[in-house]
C-alpha cells in the first residue's frame, strides 16, 4: 500500500539515507533540536510531495482518465448550474 511505502521511505532516509541528505538521520541524534528538525523536514517535504501527487491523480483532465470529452463537459456545466 502507499502508506507502507511511504514508512519504509521514513525508515531508509532514518538509517541509510536518502534524497538530497545521503547521510542518515539518525547520524544527527547527538543533537537533538537539529534531529527532530530534520524529521520534520522529511516528513513535510513527504507530505507535500503526497499533496501534489493525489491532486495531480484527482483533477486529470477527462481525456487523460478516458472519458468522452462531450460527457465531462455537460457535467462540468450541470455542476456551475
Amino acid at each position: 500500500t502507499r502508506r507502507a511505502w511511504v514508512v519504509q521511505r521514513f525508515i531508509v532516509a532514518l538509517t541509510v539515507g536518502s534524497g538530497t541528505e545521503r547521510r542518515p538521520i539518525e547520524m544527527q541524534a547527538h543533537d537533538s533540536a537539529r534531529y527532530v528538525g530534520d524529521m520534520l523536514a522529511w516528513c513535510h517535504q513527504t507530505v507535500a510531495a503526497e499533496k501534489e501527487l493525489f491532486k495531480q491523480l484527482l483533477l486529470q483532465r477527462p481525456k487523460e482518465r478516458g472519458e468522452d470529452a462531450d460527457e465531462a463537459e455537460e457535467e462540468e456545466e450541470e455542476e456551475e448550474e
